[in-house]
């Protein structure tokens, strides 16, 4: 697969560091349960690429702190919401 060519992607402004930590929420602004994202900080490492990229960092980020089930629901989350990845799990 390294050597394999990229796959083709639509091109993306990335954060490139998107992880929960990164991003603000407001509780008193939701309507329904749950908070309500405001913002999103620390753009250091912003740059251009695939969606897959950041979907990936936080996926992985939410993995780590809470458990493989919400990294994989936050990459179904993405892709029920419109997101495209350019790139297909090998399972």
């Amino acid at each position: 697969m390294i050597r394999s060519p990229a796959p083709p992607y639509k091109g993306r402004f990335l954060h490139r560091d998107f992880q929960p930590g990164n991003v603000l929420f407001d509780e008193r602004l939701s309507q329904s349960a749950g908070a309500r994202i405001t913002g999103v900080v620390d753009w250091a490492a912003a740059s251009w690429g695939p969606a897959d990229l950041d979907v990936a960092h936080c996926s992985t980020n939410l993995a780590l702190l809470h458990g493989p089930a919400w990294g994989l629901r936050f990459t179904e989350a993405y892709e029920e919401a419109g997101g495209v990845l350019a790139m297909v799990a090998v399972k």
